[in-house]
């Protein structure tokens, strides 16, 4: 049947790096679920050495659309105190081009097109010689940041997150920290205005310190949230997910995880099986370290049996599809890189030596397809740097069903789908973190619109009658 889920095929072993392909030709055969073996998976070290950094915060964004993942940091450094910079990528070398923006630590950093410009502008947060402070940079073009005064954003040591809670197209906040002046905890919605300024938006959950994310874990189309934390002076964690009801109202999901802080938690289908999981990691009032996985099973989430390594206090995860064999593996800091093999079992494969790297972020940053791994190293006055994914593939027998519904693929700008089962069907296309990237509802041309993603690996996912079926999809231009 149509939504029967393609299966891959797990036999993957590791080898040498012996043999360099062609760029396109790597990213054309990744999309061979049924039939790719990955030979070798191995990191190479880019020695950036760019600032060692403890408190540190990373995000990654294309903000002068050029096609290639630009970012920007934070952190406490020995030397420096408090210190932020923004980079950009000139093929493949990070270069500084603002270090004049607010300088934090212990916060975070966010990009989001928060006036509707086409173009990625910056928010970062944190604490300045202890004092909680937030930032709007409106991006201008040519590597210009302005900052905006009288956002009425909270001014916060803890994190902001975007959430389009009310689906309006302009990104709003969660936040949650202390908050000034009077260093309550706090969390809180602020609603985008579409005028750069943002108003207090009502939420009826705890106050804590901690980490929030946001996925749409029930496909419903609207942005839900997870909060990871614990009020001050208490060691108690408090871990809840809340439902977007869609008329600006959240409910409390009913699934309990265990009560651990001072970690971090990622959203992402780690069995590739068409709905949101959980990593989570962190420290529980014993002080004892946890990495663990929540599946979503009807959007009741429990808790696996995974034996990962815990990173400890403070702690740090992504995960990301890094050897092409459609499954979430994990970086755990540590510094671990653990491989799943589909079936629940992870193998550390951790390609450097033992360093204390916070926080660790997957990103495709040399736009060849597969997913690198920056690491901020927290223990030094230099190191932080990224680890390039080196991928040797051996195709053989590819599965003619790649192409049996979506052509053409590799796509450029549109893509079309054949068949008539698909009519009346809702689509999503996300990226191999698990992030939805575009949605929405099928014509009856069948057409997708696919021109705002960048060079890559996709997962199209169409839903029907409550079937779902996943196709890779890949953009080469």
């Amino acid at each position: 049947m149509w939504w029967s889920i393609f299966q891959t095929d797990n036999s993957d072993t590791f080898g040498i790096h012996k043999h360099n392909f062609m760029k396109k030709l790597i990213l054309l055969f990744s999309v061979a679920f049924l039939s790719i073996q990955v030979k070798a998976q191995t990191f190479t070290d880019l020695n950036w050495n760019l600032r060692g950094l403890q408190g540190g915060a990373v995000a990654f964004a294309d903000f002068d659309n050029d096609g290639d993942e630009d970012f920007a940091m934070s952190g406490f450094s020995s030397v420096v105190a408090e210190w932020s910079g923004i980079f950009r990528n000139d093929n493949g070398v990070p270069v500084c081009i603002d270090s004049s923006i607010v300088q934090t630590a212990f916060g975070s950093i966010s990009w989001g097109d928060m006036d509707q410009d086409g173009d990625q502008d910056l928010i970062v947060c944190g604490q300045r010689n202890g004092t909680g402070i937030s930032q709007l940079y409106r991006n201008d073009g040519n590597s210009v940041f302005t900052p905006i005064a009288g956002t009425n954003l909270p001014q916060i040591n803890g994190c902001l997150r975007l959430i389009d809670y009310d689906r309006d197209s302009l990104p709003d906040i969660i936040a949650c920290g202390m908050i000034e002046p009077t260093l309550d905890d706090t969390v809180l919605m602020m609603h985008n205005d579409g005028n750069l300024f943002f108003s207090p938006h009502n939420l009826p959950i705890p106050n804590i310190i901690g980490d929030i994310q946001v996925a749409d874990y029930d496909g419903d189309q609207w942005p839900d949230f997870f909060i990871t934390g614990r009020p001050s002076f208490n060691f108690t964690g408090l871990n809840q997910l809340y439902h977007n009801a869609g008329n600006g109202t959240f409910s409390l999901n009913p699934s309990v995880f265990r009560p651990i802080f001072t970690g971090t938690a990622k959203f992402g289908d780690f069995e590739n099986d068409g709905d949101i999981d959980l990593l989570i990691d962190g420290i529980d009032s014993t002080n004892e370290a946890f990495t663990l996985v929540y599946e979503n099973n009807g959007n009741i989430f429990t808790e696996r049996a995974d034996s990962l390594a815990p990173s400890g206090e403070p702690g740090a995860v992504d995960w990301a599809d890094i050897d092409g064999d459609n499954d979430l593996d994990i970086a755990i800091s540590g510094t671990y890189l653990m491989r799943n093999d589909g079936n629940g079992n992870y193998t550390d494969i951790s390609p450097w030596p033992l360093m204390l790297g916070i926080p660790e972020v997957f990103a495709d940053y040399d736009h060849d397809g597969d997913m690198d791994l920056f690491v901020m190293n927290s223990s030094g006055l230099g190191g932080t740097s990224m680890y390039r994914n080196e991928m040797i593939n051996s195709v053989s027998n590819i599965n003619s069903k790649v192409d049996e519904f979506i052509y053409p693929n590799p796509a450029n700008n549109n893509i079309s789908l054949k068949g008539d089962q698909f009519q009346n069907a809702e689509f999503k296309i996300v990226d191999v973190s698990g992030r939805v990237l575009l949605l929405g509802g099928l014509a009856s041309l069948q057409r997708i619109d696919v021109s705002s993603l960048e060079e890559g690996n996709y997962i199209l996912q169409l839903s029907a009658d409550s079937k779902i079926q996943n196709l890779n999809l890949v953009i080469l231009r």
